[in-house]
């Protein structure tokens, strides 16, 4: 899936998320595991205090200070799967971010007025701040040799939402509050986590193009924040879908081009020889066609639709010639 984004950072930041699921699935099943093992060793040996239980399960791995006895027979598996999720939610905010940053410095536009629109929905009491102006000053931005090439077969990636961002941004901000008050406020609810919960629960399911909508547990002011585990699983397909869909939109902008030069050098340069990053095509309109779109997504890009524009693009920057 992640082989038809434009950006070196979008495929970089799904592998990000494949990987943290890779890790947390099998780390929560083998948590589930070792519940019932050292409650059962607990039960069958009265005796069995923490020096014993640390003996039993945890010698020889080199980790210290892992109170068993809490985690297996004092806390609840719904506690457990809290914390989970807020290993979760952290870390996809952090991809997600890191994504942003990252792209939008490759494409000469990471300024905070933009970093801050690509975070959230358009407000109409503040018409500057939100996506629909952040997606107004890309399209100034706009390449027509990367659009006519690139924006079709972008769009047609099976995570883009272009036609449900303002959604996805209202379900962004939902999450992000609940982010934001367990690591800056105590874990408790604000007015701010509130209205976007109030928001966020006009949405549906297919407001996100989403089997289920993502459940989050209704805020109380003032009171501590609960996650749900399967809430937070659910948002990572949010994460995708706007990291997809954002993808598209800066893969248009002219500073985009620097991008696709750097694939194209990086794909076909030749490790410790002179690099050969220049290929001559064939004389024929349609054998030029089918040899730019072959070399094309051969760098891992998608297959290009409109080539006039590109063609002209890597002739200027010396990466192809004309037999």
């Amino acid at each position: 899936m992640s082989h038809y984004l434009f950006f070196r950072s979008s495929r970089a930041a799904y592998q990000q998320v494949a990987e943290l699921f890779d890790f947390v699935w099998p780390t929560a099943a083998a948590l589930w595991n070792l519940r019932w093992q050292v409650r059962g060793f607990a039960d069958g040996l009265v005796s069995a205090n923490q020096e014993v239980l640390h003996g039993r399960f945890v010698e020889g791995s080199g980790i210290h200070g892992a109170n068993l006895k809490l985690a297996c027979i004092d806390m609840s598996w719904d506690k457990q799967q809290q914390q989970f999720a807020k290993f979760l939610l952290v870390d996809l905010f952090a991809i997600y971010e890191g994504w942003l940053e990252h792209t939008l410095t490759d494409v000469g536009m990471n300024t905070k007025s933009l970093l801050n629109s690509l975070q959230a929905p358009s407000d109409p009491l503040k018409p500057s701040l939100g996506v629909g102006a952040g997606l107004l000053r890309l399209q100034t931005a706009s390449s027509p040799m990367l659009k006519s090439a690139f924006y079709d077969p972008l769009i047609s990636h099976s995570k883009n939402s272009h036609s449900r961002l303002e959604q996805l941004f209202i379900a962004y901000r939902c999450f992000k509050e609940l982010r934001n008050s367990l690591m800056h406020r105590g874990g408790k609810a604000d007015h701010r986590v509130v209205a976007a919960y109030v928001a966020y629960s006009a949405l549906t399911a297919s407001d996100l193009k989403s089997k289920e909508l993502p459940q989050v547990h209704v805020p109380i002011l003032g009171e501590n924040i609960a996650l749900s585990l399967r809430g937070v699983v659910g948002f990572a397909d949010v994460i995708r879908r706007l990291i997809a869909t954002l993808d598209a939109e800066l893969a248009c902008v002219n500073g985009a081009t620097a991008e696709l030069n750097a694939q194209w050098k990086l794909h076909f340069a030749t490790p410790g020889r002179t690099k050969k990053t220049r290929y001559a095509l064939p004389a024929d309109a349609l054998g030029r066609e089918e040899t730019v779109r072959r070399l094309i997504v051969k760098i891992g890009l998608p297959k290009p639709r409109q080539l006039a524009l590109l063609e002209l693009h890597l002739k200027s920057q010396r990466l192809i010639d004309s037999y």
